[in-house]
């Protein structure tokens, strides 16, 4: 099952993945959606593989998983990480998703070398040169970004902002 968001593209049907399991993507989906709603936490992040919607390679993300994403974490969650795309990117929240911001770490192994899509979602930080990763902290109502690349092997830092919850509208 691909970065657990596999089951959500899609039908949520049952889908064996050994022997004797059954995993039932309509539960991850009641879950996720309970469990995010349920939290008391400062910041709440969701993490997966595939995209909601970008501006690299991919582009728009899957109608069916988009639902789920709508259904279970748009608006609930301040961040939703995902990879799928070679390049990293910060976007801003997307109108069908309320508050969500998206950060995207798919830089890690290569950076893909065709030309990107721009189907116009506002960024606030986009880095296609190199392979990378981004670092979070978070500390009360503050969330301190930075994307690093990658530059004679080295890890060096490219962007980095820091924002309040109340800065993104939460």
């Amino acid at each position: 099952i691909d970065g657990d968001t596999l089951p959500l593209n899609g039908e949520p049907t049952d889908i064996k993945i050994g022997p004797n399991v059954i995993y039932d993507g309509r539960v991850q989906r009641q879950w996720l959606k309970e469990s995010v709603r349920a939290s008391e936490a400062t910041w709440k992040f969701g993490f997966g593989h595939y995209q909601y919607g970008s501006n690299g390679n991919y582009g728009d993300g899957d109608e069916a998983f988009k639902a789920a994403i709508e259904e279970t974490m748009c608006d609930e969650v301040q961040f939703y990480f995902h990879g799928h795309e070679h390049d990293m990117r910060w976007l801003l929240p997307q109108e069908t998703c309320g508050r969500t911001n998206f950060l995207v770490s798919g830089a890690g192994a290569h950076v893909e070398v065709r030309p990107a899509l721009n189907l116009g979602f506002p960024e606030v930080f986009n880095y296609r040169a190199t392979s990378g990763f981004v670092w979070i902290e978070a500390v009360e109502d503050k969330l301190h970004i930075v994307f690093y690349g990658e530059h004679g092997g080295v890890p060096e830092m490219v962007f980095e902002k820091t924002v309040t919850k109340a800065e993104m509208g939460w």
